[in-house]
């Protein structure tokens, strides 16, 4: 078992590209006092939605059991919310007789799923309606705001390159993430300039993120959209507690684990990770299987450069592991982790030894 942080995915995507099992608390939940290398005011750097601490492991056991333990446990940090784990909700909610009323999300318009990551959620709501869950496709179309929003709370007051140096601790960044920030060395005017390029080259979904990116550098900007993103949460919370549901089941990323160097150029497609930071709900990884060799493809109606590497990523793809997303309201940790142990028990990734 470890632990990882996560701001928008951190936790859960290397989880899912390695077939392994991990879960985002609800923020709070765990604390940072005492963690290596992170004074006191680089913890929240984000205003907007925060880090969260987490564990990995190799089965849903494992990450219930290191909770069980810690959850309410942090008695000297007044931020920490001081609720234990609930083993009796967990153990109700991973056993079977509970009906569930399950949201799922299979796709989305922004950054289509690949074929592979699509037929393991399907599978997953077939299994669950087996089993007897009411299975409903949450209706939400527009998963293109969590990436806005999130990108505009990373660029929030000053450039991406300081705050990684500021909480590097002046440690220059990575080459893997200089995609991210070589735009913060260019004057405003020439950004500008840029934007309206890619655009014109087909890369509109890039230029769309670049320009609230540096817009985010204008504080009454940044307070707009503020706004809009506690609204757009606010609808969210809404369309869920009108359906009541229980939990949601969805991608964790629209693809599977991609060459070492090219996951920060792709992390405008990873919606359903960062969704689950802004709107502060627990959510954790569930392994499924391996990608078939009928599934080796990646078609989308983008034609632009990051479809033609998703393309590259799907040849050759035989055998990587497949993993599904759960989550759950706020402080509803133990029932995303009872659902898992439901999904885990019908799949059983962890008990093949080829799958290790």
């Amino acid at each position: 078992m470890g632990f990882g942080s996560d701001l928008a995915g951190s936790i859960r995507i290397p989880a899912a590209f390695s077939g392994i099992y991990s879960f985002k608390p609800t923020a709070f939940r765990m604390s940072f006092d005492g963690v290596m290398g992170l004074e006191n005011n680089e913890k929240f750097t984000f205003r907007e939605f925060n880090w969260v601490l987490g564990p990995l492991g190799k089965c849903v056991d494992d990450l219930a059991l290191i909770l069980n333990e810690i959850y309410g446990q942090f008695k000297r940090d007044c931020r920490n919310c001081p609720l234990p784990f609930n083993k009796t909700q967990y153990n109700e909610y991973s056993n079977t007789s509970k009906k569930l009323k399950i949201a799922y999300i299979l796709d989305d318009e922004y950054c289509e799923v690949c074929p592979a990551v699509k037929n393991c959620l399907q599978e997953v709501v077939k299994k669950l309606e087996g089993l007897g869950h009411q299975m409903i496709e949450f209706p939400w179309k527009n998963f293109k705001e969590f990436i806005i929003y999130g990108y505009v709370h990373f660029g929030a007051g000053e450039t991406l390159s300081h705050k990684i140096m500021r909480v590097g601790k002046g440690e220059y960044p990575h080459k893997m993430l200089l995609s991210n920030t070589a735009a913060d060395k260019f004057p405003s005017f020439v950004k500008k300039i840029l934007i309206k390029l890619m655009a014109k080259m087909g890369e509109k979904r890039v230029s769309e993120v670049l320009d609230v990116f540096i817009k985010a550098e204008n504080p009454n900007f940044l307070d707009k959209c503020s706004e809009e993103k506690d609204k757009m949460k606010n609808k969210f919370y809404k369309l869920w507690l009108e359906e009541d549901f229980d939990a949601i089941i969805s991608p964790v990323t629209p693809f599977p684990a991609v060459p070492l160097g090219l996951g920060p150029q792709l992390t405008i497609l990873f919606p359903f990770t960062i969704m689950y930071n802004i709107l502060e709900m627990p959510s954790g990884v569930v392994p499924i299987r391996k990608i078939r060799k009928d599934e080796e493809f990646y078609v989308s109606k983008h034609k632009d450069s990051k479809t033609e590497a998703l393309k590259k990523i799907m040849v050759k793809s035989e055998g990587l592991p497949v993993a599904i997303q759960v989550g759950a309201l706020p402080f509803k940790d133990e029932v995303a982790l009872g659902l898992m142990k439901q999904i885990e028990r019908i799949f059983n990734f962890h008990e093949h030894p080829e799958n290790i």
